[in-house]
């Protein structure tokens, strides 16, 4: 059931959707439940692309309060 609904929670915040830091939070929300299921019940993706995808979503965004 978790896993599901942190699926449709990535489609919902897609990347073009304008808010990258709610993306991140639930790509590392993903991380998590990844690391405390079973290997078979854990989110598809491996954890090295979400943890980039997650670290690229808020270096971008990080970049956008200094200007």
């Amino acid at each position: 059931m978790v896993k599901m609904l942190l699926v449709d929670t990535l489609d919902v915040y897609s990347v073009s959707d304008g808010m990258p830091i709610r993306r991140a939070r639930v790509l590392i929300r993903c991380l998590e439940f990844g690391y405390r299921v079973a290997e078979d019940g854990g989110v598809s993706r491996h954890p090295d692309d979400i943890g980039e995808e997650a670290e690229e979503l808020l270096g971008r965004n990080v970049g956008f309060l200094f200007l």
